[in-house]
């Protein structure tokens, strides 16, 4: 068993966050299937990964058995009866839950009802969970606190997410298949070889395999193997069986093919302000670490130069006079020199030995509430966002003050001041020193909370006025809570866009003052952006770090398909950058293949793509080896983070594939 801690996670933040352990067990030596539900992330910003609970028992009767979390599909029954001290988790073909039958609210134990009749949703599953005691034993008190409608969960087996029909018994004989690809990968070869098998097979005549309408023979043990032509871009491979003529079970395979593709234009080291500053007691140790990255193959480095606590990496602030990072008082991050101009140090020594260095700014954070680190804000509390959540029972709250608060304190990206105010930190970088380039990182919303302040309302009520219509209920139209869930309002959809646009518009600023810096001083300066790689939750973020030519599949994972309207994908920014890093921050190389797939197909192959990849994550060698090549092999490069976290003689040898 491998315990892994991410209580105390770095996660392409500067901020660490409290999140309990989870148990990964190592099941090479078990011949049983180790079955866990894994809950939502609290924050995904933060921390990819959700609480997880091991099943015991699929699609069996639990009557009678005690301290017990079962699932059940369509192969159990059509409908089941919860029993009224049981709780119950309802969940669609997309992992998400339609329904939690006696839920916690606001941390209380559930008042419980029942015996209540649940429908098995076609395709999807129920959970049960029972247990003796619900404040002793956390089987009841996990389905109840952790799951809330309208979440995504996901199911695991051995460590790897399948699908539920991966899990279902086939008790029924219905005919089903098992498919060894990986649900979505990248390649650059112009064919892939789709292989597996039928099972359940009673009448081999009856049986038809299809490949994308083409039918395929199989073996008599049922199975299979077909060379499968990929045109450049992505592929959509179905593959279904049929019995007598009647759909019997289906796969679906994404392969983004990159054809004459030439990976690994480079490996970028990061350098996080919160975690390394403090370091660099002299210019010697900003040399010491350059040489070490470059020895070991880093072409570029990352360097943080705003923190989210608002202080700044660098001497020259002429035009927003941002304290200095050696300011910092907090014991975890104090102890930076304040006699080291760190930017020009990296920059100095970075170009003498033939690195780049590129300057990354918190485009809208601007402090820690974990830390209680506010470099500027306390002195702007209009700026800060104004927050509608559940837990503040309908109240629009000032983001500090909210029942419900991050680890960072994030400023409203619609109020004007704001935006000047970071565009001039921008200006001042570029203006002031030779960087290679400047990188957007937390260029966001904080959540789905956010804002929904007075500048906002207005904001939003003019961009109504363009598409004929009107804000009646603030906040209401958008949405609101009923017993802790979220209830879309007939705006919500504007809302989304109207948020999404918003942060576009920043970032085509931001791609303006670079260009006219450019052509001022005739050298080039590249403008990127750091980005969650689950793009299917981003636009909660306010965030489309897609292409506009990038078109919605629901075999792509994206359940939300009412967000993804023309007027959604042309708010995508990409078009304003010259790279793009995703964080792939799954901890199974299966995952991290999965959403660098997804980068590519979102961005549509069109700007360089960079993974990042979260050290702390990939701490074992195989695994960081794996990951480490797929990211060369399948986008331009990697971004490691964080240089706080490195150990290089693993780290070489995972970029050299070798042991």
């Amino acid at each position: 068993m491998d315990l892994r801690s991410t209580d105390r996670l770095l996660v392409g933040q500067t901020e660490l966050s409290a999140v309990p352990l989870n148990a990964v067990h190592d099941n090479s030596e078990r011949n049983e299937d180790y079955i866990e539900v894994e809950a939502a992330p609290v924050d995904i910003t933060i921390g990819v990964q959700g609480l997880r609970k091991r099943l015991s028992y699929v699609d069996q009767d639990i009557t009678g058995i005690s301290d017990v979390l079962a699932l059940f599909t369509r192969d159990y029954a059509a409908s089941m009866t919860i029993p009224k001290n049981n709780v119950a988790v309802q969940v669609d073909e997309n992992n998400r839950i339609l329904l939690v039958v006696n839920p916690s609210i606001d941390g209380k134990p559930p008042v419980w009802k029942g015996p209540i009749v649940l429908d098995i949703p076609e395709g999807g599953y129920v959970l049960m969970a029972q247990d003796n005691s619900y404040a002793e034993n956390d089987i009841k008190r996990f389905l109840a606190e952790q799951f809330r409608t309208g979440d995504i969960i996901k199911l695991r087996r051995n460590g790897e997410v399948v699908s539920v029909k991966d899990l279902m018994s086939g008790s029924d004989l219905i005919t089903k298949l098992v498919v060894d690809n990986a649900p979505m990968y990248t390649v650059s070869e112009s064919e892939t070889s789709v292989t597996g098998r039928i099972v359940n097979i009673e009448d081999p005549a009856a049986i038809k395999l299809m490949v994308n309408d083409i039918e395929i023979p199989f073996g008599d043990d049922g199975s299979f193997t077909y060379s499968y032509s990929l045109r450049a871009g992505t592929n959509y491979i179905d593959v279904t069986v049929l019995k007598y003529g009647i759909e019997q079970d289906n796969r679906s395979i994404v392969v983004f093919n990159r054809p004459e593709f030439n990976p690994h234009e480079g490996v970028i080291l990061w350098v996080d302000q919160a975690a390394n500053a403090k370091n660099f007691k002299s210019s010697n140790h900003v040399r010491e670490l350059l040489e070490q990255a470059k020895k070991r193959g880093i072409t570029s480095v990352v360097f943080v130069v705003k923190g989210v606590e608002g202080y700044v990496s660098y001497k020259k602030n002429d035009l927003t006079g941002r304290p200095y990072v050696s300011e910092i008082k907090a014991p975890q991050k104090a102890g930076a020199s304040p006699n080291l101009d760190l930017l020009q140090e990296f920059i100095t020594h970075g170009h003498a030995l033939g690195l780049k260095v590129h300057a990354a700014i918190n485009d809208f954070a601007e402090g820690s509430i974990v830390h209680q680190e506010f470099a500027v804000l306390n002195d702007h509390l209009d700026w800060e966002e104004r927050v509608h959540i559940a837990e503040d029972k309908g109240e629009i709250k000032r983001l500090r003050e909210s029942a419900k608060q991050g680890a960072v304190a994030f400023v409203n990206p619609a109020n004007d001041e704001v935006r000047r105010y970071e565009l001039k930190m921008f200006e001042e970088v570029i203006k002031n020193y030779e960087v290679d380039g400047v990188v957007h990182d937390r260029g966001r919303y904080d959540n789905e909370g956010a804002d929904f302040s007075d500048e906002t309302r207005i904001k939003f009520e003019q961009f109504l006025l363009k598409r004929n219509k009107q804000l009646v209920q603030w906040p209401n139209d958008i949405f609101y809570y009923d017993d802790n869930v979220r209830i879309k309002g007939p705006l919500i959809q504007d809302w989304w866009e109207f948020r999404a646009g918003t942060i576009k518009s920043f970032f085509s600023e931001v791609k303006e003052l670079v260009d006219s810096y450019e052509a001022e001083s005739g050298r080039k300066i590249e403008v990127s952006s750091y980005v969650g790689s689950w793009y299917e939750t981003y636009y909660l973020n306010g965030v489309n770090w897609g292409s506009t030519n990038f078109r919605f599949d629901p075999r792509l994972g994206l359940l939300d398909e009412s967000v993804y309207t023309p007027e959604y994908y042309d708010t995508g920014y990409i078009e304003y950058l010259d790279f793009l890093m995703i964080g792939a921050y799954q901890t199974t190389s299966q995952e991290v293949k999965k959403y660098i797939t997804l980068g590519n197909i979102v961005t549509n192959g069109e700007i360089p793509l960079y993974t990042g990849i979260a050290l702390t994550n990939v701490q074992t060698p195989v695994m960081q080896r794996e990951v480490f090549q797929a990211g060369l092999h399948t986008t331009n490069g990697l971004m490691l983070f964080d240089a706080s976290q490195i150990n290089w003689p693993s780290v070489t040898a995972a970029l050299q594939d070798r042991e």
